[in-house]
């Protein structure tokens, strides 16, 4: 069976008492299918955020003038944004 070497940050967020080891190894068709199944749910969450911008004209207006206002340079620094919201 051949298998892949992954560094297990990930793992360790997602499954934190299963993973102590700094790699894990998983078997290659594993590994494809969380690949291809990650695929689809990108594919699937664009879908859905350009369903909702189709049918909500106002959201999709405030996009717009959000676009607009960066492209203009009109920002807020991120520090201002942090202390402000954090």
């Amino acid at each position: 069976m051949d298998t892949l070497l992954i560094e297990s940050n990930l793992f360790v967020r997602l499954m934190p008492p299963l993973v102590k080891e700094q790699t894990i190894q998983i078997p290659k068709e594993l590994f494809a299918q969380l690949v291809t199944r990650s695929e689809s749910l990108i594919d699937t969450y664009a879908q859905l955020e350009d369903f909702y911008f189709a049918s909500n004209l106002d959201a999709l207006q405030k996009l717009r003038e959000a676009r607009d206002q960066h492209q203009r340079g009109d920002t807020i620094p991120f520090a201002d944004l942090k202390a402000q919201y954090v």
